[in-house]
Formats: structure tokens, sequence, C-alpha cells
């Protein structure tokens, strides 16, 4: 299955079952057009293909960093963890 109709479907999952449970504070509405991206891109022997929720206390650059705090709710990442610049390479 390729990376966008994977992505899709994680959408589609969150979307429907997050309201019983909670567990995303925040989505990435570019994800799919990330997915397009590393589609294009993609390397043997990298975690490609693979989806990944990130806890709201790891630095994405331009994504919230809330760490579940609503005193953090408008504070967005200036740069990826390490742990984000080591699941992108």
């Amino acid at each position: 299955m390729d990376l966008v109709k994977k992505v899709s479907l994680m959408l589609e999952k969150i979307e429907k079952e997050d309201k019983k449970i909670n567990s995303f504070i925040h989505v990435n509405k570019n994800i799919i057009n990330e997915a397009k991206e590393l589609e294009k891109k993609q390397k043997k022997g990298r975690l490609f293909g693979y989806v990944f929720g990130i806890k709201s206390n790891i630095n994405v650059q331009g994504l919230p960093i809330t760490c579940g705090s609503k005193t953090l709710e408008n504070y967005l990442g200036s740069y990826n963890a390490t742990v984000i610049e080591k699941i992108t390479r």
C-alpha cells in the first residue's frame, strides 16, 4: 500500500475513533502533502512507509508543542527534536 493511502486511512481512523479516547491534541493538516513529497524521494533502508503519532511534548518544527497544557497551546516548535530528525532521515 502506498504511503498516501496509509496516511489517508490513518486520518480516517483518527477522525472516527479519537472522539472516544481523545489521544490526539493536534493532527498535522499538511500530512497528505508531506506523504506525497516523501513518496517522490523514497529511499531503501529508511523508515519509509510507517506512519507515526508524535506526542505533544516532542519538538516538531512548525507544529504545536503543548505538552498537554493550555498554557502552551499556541507554542509552535522552532526545530525538530533529535528523534524527529532520526525518523525522518
